[in-house]
């Protein structure tokens, strides 16, 4: 589950990427409302375990801003 907070009403993509860059889920959400933890989960069953990279993107009608960050899977 990636939970996440925005100051602003958002919609917000979640890219995952396997390590050889290869985009592996994409993962939406919109009407995050503001001020809010919000989450979005994500089903692993068919991920295989390992390290993975994933592009965070919230788009508000302020702008964007987009983190990026590994995590890894362990079955």
């Amino acid at each position: 589950t990636f939970k996440f907070f925005v100051s602003d009403k958002s919609r917000v993509t979640v890219d995952v990427y396997n390590v050889a860059g290869e985009k592996v889920a994409r993962l939406e959400k919109t009407g995050c409302p503001a001020g809010m933890t919000s989450e979005i989960v994500w089903h692993i069953e068919n991920i295989a375990s390992g390290v993975y990279v994933y592009r965070l993107t919230a788009e508000s009608s302020s702008g964007s801003k987009t983190i990026t960050k590994k995590l890894a899977i362990i079955h």
